[in-house]
């Protein structure tokens, strides 16, 4: 982080309870997740509190979550769109630096086209004056990625799709040289295709 030429967050994303993120901020992580939207509201406006009060000591920020983005294996895992006026009144509460919405994205999804709630997140940027978060962006295209922004998202989340270009190379090569047992000289192509995938998702947004 220090060698390179551009700022770096190390961040802890999805902390779900406290000792977990006080373990982050020892080992000093620049910013934490708090995520307690699967708790009931006055529990996830408690413990976000607590969050945000401990990573101050740190010099840390804090995101947190209010609503609900499901994942794509996990049937569980409901999905509840933000509300606003729940919204407006948790970053008042809380004091948190980044608030994360469900506005129809989905963890884990594997292709793209969910069907987002473009207005939903525009009514949510009136009344909430902090920097908005979308998780699950895997399944959002690229011209939906810009709309979002245009709406009022600041940081937008993508693992999966990274993930994805990693595995596809990784099994190209084994299948093209079953005897390849280098991890080295397979991981070289994989962040090769890794990074390629970065900087198309970075143009776009």
């Amino acid at each position: 982080a220090k060698e390179a030429s551009v700022p770096v967050c190390a961040m802890l994303d999805h902390g779900e309870d406290m000792d977990y993120v006080r373990t982050a901020l020892e080992l000093g992580f620049s910013a934490v997740m708090i995520d307690g939207s699967s708790k009931p509201y006055d529990e996830n406006v408690s413990l976000t509190r607590e969050a945000v009060a401990l990573a101050k000591e740190y010099g840390a920020s804090v995101e947190a979550e209010i609503g609900s983005v499901g994942y794509s294996d996990n049937a569980d895992a409901k999905r509840r769109f933000t509300d606003p006026g729940e919204a407006e009144r948790f970053a008042a509460l809380t004091g948190v630096d980044a608030l994360a919405v469900a506005v129809g994205t989905v963890h884990r999804m594997e292709t793209q086209g969910v069907d987002l709630q473009f207005d939903l997140l525009r009514r949510i940027r009136q009344v909430v004056k902090i920097p908005l978060v979308i998780h699950g962006s895997t399944g959002v295209a690229d011209r939906d990625l810009r709309r979002l922004i245009e709406c009022g998202a600041v940081k937008i989340n993508m693992g999966t799709t990274l993930r994805m270009v990693f595995g596809q190379t990784l099994r190209e090569q084994i299948e093209e040289n079953p005897k390849l047992l280098d991890r080295v000289e397979m991981y070289q192509k994989c962040m090769k295709a890794v990074e390629g995938k970065a900087i198309e998702k970075i143009k776009c947004l």
